[in-house]
């Protein structure tokens, strides 16, 4: 395994010297963190005790390359994401000291975990033309772990695993739905690479429309159908209910400003509707595909009552189980070291609750897990990070005309998506990283733009 991850980080930082030799330090930032996801996210390098998988690694050379690079350029405006991620950051290194103790580690992994992919998207995004210009890598990309996912799932065999190594073996991995394999591709989870390809997405329709307007091609149209079969290979409901989020960016990018405002409307409603029916959407959904063994309903006990339990309805049980926890984690949480194993070190109501969540294998909802880690002050951060990258996008999507606007559009319908689903999971690195990066990459956009405008 550690000849496959210096085999794979060697190639990169190539990819990166070749790429900014031709093209310059920003495709080269882009570049190189877009291929790093082509490689298996299990493939780590143990580094101080902390795992460390490829893609943090080669965007930590990347960041040294770039600061090197004769031609490196620094938009050093500030915008709104970019104070959510610095307060974020700050909160992440406070709380690690308060509860882990003072020592070098707390920074590190901040740097790892948040400075860096947020930073590379940060470079590698300033004017439209960057926008342009990464969409093909992007696209080529999403377009090879979807054909992997979509093979996946026909021949129930995961691509990654054949060509290079068997890791170590998950329940998830062996789920089935509705009779199909639910591909995982270099990800350690469906979900996870349904999220993944879900954030790809926006950039494989720019790729795509640009190539016909300006060179009138057709055969792009292939990368974001590919990317819809890749998702729907996860056969992952919150992912693929994503894209209906997604699906009213074209609508909103050329309809008029009149049915844009019925638009939103509806999909205000159609939250709140969720929102106050929670449990019944909860149910409708744990009809839709659970047929394994492991999935059958089953009862736990949680505060002294027994109550369903089901790999779905799970969620609803969390903010119960870790009621305790959340009323007494203060401003700053619990810290990285008690929340990053399973079941984390946190206080829960009785012996029972502690018994219920060993059938919940993780904390499936990112806000719950950010709270117990880092407190009210971090989740607030976390939040804010999100609300602004979705502001962030929609002011740039008010600013352009139709074709630019349409990738705003779809970003900031992305960014309402994964807010929606980090409900239902839990954000590592295999989506978490781009996630991030694309926070970065946004707000890297409006910086130009007010730049480009003063």
């Amino acid at each position: 395994m550690l000849t496959i991850w210096y085999t794979c980080f060697g190639l990169l930082a190539l990819l990166w010297i070749v790429v900014g030799y031709l093209y310059g330090p920003r495709a080269a930032v882009g570049t190189t963190m877009i291929a790093s996801f082509l490689v298996p996210r299990w493939i780590k390098l143990d580094v101080i005790g902390t795992e460390l998988d490829v893609s943090v690694g080669a965007g930590i050379v990347a960041l040294g390359l770039y600061c090197l690079h004769r031609r490196s350029q620094f938009a050093t405006k500030l915008v709104a994401v970019d104070f959510a991620m610095i307060a974020f950051i700050a909160c992440h290194i406070a709380t690690d000291i308060k509860n882990d103790g003072m020592g070098i580690m707390p920074v590190l992994n901040a740097y790892g975990e948040w400075f860096v992919p947020y930073v590379l998207g940060r470079l590698a995004i300033h004017q439209w033309q960057e926008i342009r210009w990464i969409a093909r890598p992007i696209a080529i990309v999403a377009t090879v772990l979807s054909i992997a996912g979509i093979l996946e799932t026909l021949f129930r065999t995961n691509l990654y695993e054949f060509l290079l190594l068997e890791r170590v073996s998950e329940i998830e991995k062996y789920m089935d739905r509705f009779g199909f394999r639910r591909a995982f591709g270099p990800t350690e989870n469906p979900i996870y690479f349904g999220c993944l390809l879900l954030i790809l997405f926006p950039w494989t329709i720019e790729y795509t429309r640009s190539s016909l307007v300006d060179h009138g091609k057709w055969l792009p149209v292939s990368s974001p159908i590919s990317t819809i079969l890749g998702v729907l290979s996860t056969v992952s409901r919150a992912p693929i209910l994503g894209f209906v989020f997604l699906s009213v960016a074209p609508i909103l990018a050329f309809a008029s400003t009149r049915l844009r405002i019925a638009v939103v409307t509806c999909c205000v409603t159609l939250a709140g509707l969720i929102f106050l029916y929670g449990e019944d959407a909860i149910e409708s959904l744990h009809a839709l595909g659970e047929d394994a063994a492991y999935h059958q309903r089953q009862k736990i006990v949680i505060a002294g009552e027994r109550v369903d339990y089901s790999s779905t309805n799970h969620r609803l049980q969390l903010f119960r189980i870790y009621g305790t926890a959340l009323r007494q984690v203060g401003f700053l949480g619990y810290g990285s070291e008690r929340t990053s194993v399973f079941p984390p070190r946190v206080p829960f109501s009785g012996n029972n609750d502690v018994e219920a969540i060993k059938n919940l294998w993780s904390v499936d909802n990112q806000y719950i897990l950010t709270c117990l880690r880092f407190g009210y002050i971090g989740l607030f951060c976390w939040c804010s990070i999100l609300v602004a990258a979705t502001f962030t996008a929609w002011r740039l999507a008010e600013r352009f005309e139709q074709g630019e606007a349409l990738f705003y559009w779809l970003m900031m319908m992305m960014f309402v998506a994964m807010i929606l689903i980090l409900f239902t999971v839990w954000m590592p690195h295999d989506y978490g990283f781009l996630l991030v990066w694309s926070c970065g990459a946004i707000a890297g956009r409006w910086a130009g733009f007010k730049t480009t405008r003063s």
